[in-house]
């Protein structure tokens, strides 16, 4: 057998030959692995992305170097119970379909969840192939089960598309710190409109991807969905972090990626099923539950993601009752009555 063939192999080898600090090329590496350079550079790809491996390549030397000369890869699956923990994501993974990201994630963890390292990477020891769809080796792996992760499911919602330009060019552009610019259309919009941003982080949430990034023109930080962005440019011009770079900061709530500028005492009143579902549910990490009568909650918390509270209230129908603030009292009492006429 062809260990240098498997691919969790192959990426330990280039790992391997990488930290020798003797500056390989594609084509050299393509060579020991008996691949061909394409799949070398997809495998250095996922090296960056899976393992932020600090992977430079030098010009002058032509080849790849590690930044930190310490960093090496661990051998990560070494029992079927790593296996089935791939085997499992590769079932999350479903939920983010339609981006890239699902595309080289899947087939990053299936190739994982198919191959079980008997020894750590030291000179040319083999490994070992383990189909999951075939008998399974009960020397290395007892009981393992062919069905393995399908025990485990993700339901998510319904998904966009987006081109592989824009989230390869953002990707790039969040790592090199790098301004981009592309043409928008949003929800109120008539045309595209040209925005230049600094990008920060990339958000799933709902079926949709998200950037996160800094607007210099509004001088605030913007969402934007990629599979509305067209027409994506790197500019030649890097930007400066700022402290407001990370998404988590923005608010303290646990209601997806909107938020508004402006915070919310909540009091919400929850009966029957919804107030059993959200007992023990998280909604803002300073959340007060109070105990009522015949099963009833209030749930009382600060936030800024008003809009996306307002459509959780909306969604336990009767047996949710907004008590704070009156913004949403109001709001909720005119989208019922807009309701009602459509009976």
């Amino acid at each position: 057998m062809k260990s240098n063939n498997i691919g969790y192999y192959r990426i330990l080898l280039i790992d391997r030959e990488i930290s020798r600090n003797t500056y390989p090329s594609s084509k050299i590496l393509a060579e020991k692995c008996e691949v061909s350079i394409p799949t070398i550079k997809r495998d250095i790809n996922t090296l960056k992305l899976f393992f932020h491996a600090p992977i430079e390549y030098s010009k002058k030397k032509n080849g790849y170097y590690y930044l930190q000369k310490t960093f090496r890869l661990p051998g990560i699956l070494e029992s079927s119970e790593n296996i089935k923990i791939a085997t499992s994501v590769c079932n999350f993974l479903e939920t983010i379909k339609g981006s890239p990201y699902y595309n080289d994630s899947i087939m990053f963890f299936k190739e994982l969840a198919t191959i079980a390292p008997q020894f750590d990477i030291a000179g040319n020891r083999e490994y070992e192939r383990e189909n999951l769809g075939e008998k399974p080796n009960t020397k290395n792996n007892k009981g393992l089960s062919k069905n393995i992760g399908s025990q485990i499911l993700f339901l998510g919602s319904p998904h966009t598309i987006i081109e592989d330009k824009v989230w390869y060019s953002i990707i790039k552009a969040i790592e090199k710190t790098q301004i981009i610019s592309f043409d928008y259309k949003g929800y109120n919009d008539e045309i595209h409109f040209n925005r230049i941003v600094e990008p920060y982080q990339l958000i799933f949430d709902d079926g949709e991807w998200s950037l996160f990034c800094y607007s210099p023109k509004r001088k605030e930080t913007r969402l934007f969905n990629l599979s509305k962005i067209k027409n994506i440019k790197i500019l030649n011009k890097n930007f400066i972090l700022k402290d407001d770079c990370d998404f988590r900061k923005q608010t303290e709530g646990i209601f997806g990626r909107y938020v508004e500028k402006e915070y919310y005492n909540f009091e919400i009143l929850l009966k029957g099923y919804s107030a059993e579902y959200s007992k023990n549910r998280i909604f803002s990490l300073n959340q007060e539950i109070l105990y009522k009568e015949n099963g009833q909650i209030i749930i009382k918390f600060k936030s800024n993601q008003y809009s996306p509270i307002k459509s959780w209230l909306l969604k336990q129908g009767s047996n949710g009752i907004p008590i704070k603030p009156e913004r949403l009292v109001n709001d909720w009492k005119k989208e019922i009555k807009e309701m009602l006429k459509n009976i």
